[in-house]
């Protein structure tokens, strides 16, 4: 009989979190029987989640209410006029968040399990850390957490409570270690993991694309403006156009900056670049770009990039924490997140067709095999 190991998710959202979760969730029914329970309020599409059973845990709505009142209320009146990625306002998200999980939600007994592992940073990591009973708590902190704007006063209390914290960087790691000075023997990284085989076969299906222009680039992300980058690449766009440029950029994925995102290119006529939304299988998107593009303020190890990889398109992404380690010079492109150097080195790029083929020659040479490993998390299981 197959060992038990439970997995906590707010939800199945579109994104590189759910993406990666599915690709371990596959990996790790080969080993073991796995559980699912579910903790957020908007759970979204469970057509998302690929296979095995799941659990949505009651929570007391009646408080939920209550709790989520006092939070808008109090945002509304003292930050209203300030961005989503104010620091203050980030912290207010993990104190609601930390209270929300404590008063209104059921507590739950999985001392069944091997272990329990949280996958997701905040509400997942508090709801294990003080409502589970558990041999064994592992919580996941996906993004750069120095960047993220987190609060340790909040987060340290919920850490000590943890057996591990995974990383899934070394560049990420070393950032909750100094962080977290006091708590680095919990601390541990565990890459991605991503299926190849079924990423190549999804990228090869027949899918309304985009027509093929000469040079075209393809950012596929939640569209969150500030922590993606995206009103930097929309003025980058500006003066490719303004500089006559051949090109086109096309954006896959949803979020929150939509409206803005919509705004600045109706009020600046830009021609160039396609909001194409939300899709299913977003790899022949890829597939079809000349180059991926992810011009991020921060990261973990965004799960996009390794993806574009294995389908054999080259990338450039920003100098965030973990690039190094996803980008060789021979495969891609790394840039300062610096908007004059970026738009420098797009315009080096549509220009340079003879260098692009030569990174597309190596990537399909390219063994993918390393992106599969999930040795490590079998070790923190049974450790």
């Amino acid at each position: 009989m197959k060992k038990k190991v439970a997995f906590i998710v707010s939800g199945f959202h579109t994104g590189g979190i759910i993406t990666s979760f599915n690709n371990m969730i596959k990996a790790m029914n080969k080993k073991y029987d796995v559980d699912i329970y579910v903790v957020g309020q908007n759970i979204g599409n469970l057509k998302l989640l690929d296979s095995n059973k799941y659990t949505v845990v009651n929570h007391n709505k009646s408080m939920f209410n209550v709790l989520m009142y006092k939070f808008t209320v109090y945002c509304n009146l003292r930050f209203i006029k300030e961005r989503l990625i104010n620091k203050k306002n980030i912290i207010l998200k993990q104190i609601h968040a930390a209270k929300y999980v404590q008063h209104a939600m059921n507590n739950l007994n999985l001392t069944d399990y091997k272990a329990v592992i949280s996958w997701e940073e905040l509400t997942c990591n508090y709801f294990l850390a003080y409502n589970v009973k558990a041999r064994k708590k592992i919580g996941y902190v996906h993004p750069d957490y120095r960047l993220s704007g987190f609060s340790k006063e909040v987060d340290y209390p919920v850490f000590k409570r943890l057996d591990k914290i995974v990383s899934v960087s070394e560049g990420t790691l070393q950032t909750m270690k100094e962080e977290f000075t006091k708590l680095q023997n919990k601390m541990v990284y565990v890459p991605n993991v991503n299926n190849v085989e079924k990423i190549r076969e999804k990228a090869n299906e027949e899918v309304e694309t985009y027509p093929k222009g000469s040079f075209d680039i393809v950012t596929v992300c939640r569209l969150s403006i500030y922590h993606k980058g995206l009103d930097r690449l929309l003025r980058i766009v500006k003066r490719l156009e303004e500089d006559k440029e051949e090109f086109h950029w096309y954006i896959v994925g949803e979020g929150e900056g939509r409206k803005e995102l919509e705004e600045y290119i109706e009020k600046n006529q830009l021609k160039q670049v396609s909001l194409l939304g939300n899709k299913e299988n977003p790899y022949p998107y890829i597939k079809k770009a000349d180059l991926f593009a992810l011009l991020s303020n921060y990261e973990g190890r965004p799960v996009a990039v390794d993806e574009a990889l294995i389908i054999g398109t080259p990338v450039i992404v920003t100098d965030y924490e973990s690039a190094k380690e996803q980008v060789e010079n021979e495969v891609g492109y790394i840039v300062e997140k610096d908007e004059e150097k970026i738009y420098t080195k797009i315009k080096e790029i549509i220009k340079d067709r003879e260098g692009l083929n030569r990174k597309k020659e190596v990537l399909s040479k390219k063994d993918m095999s390393i992106y599969e490993n999930i040795d490590r998390m079998i070790e923190l299981i049974e450790e």
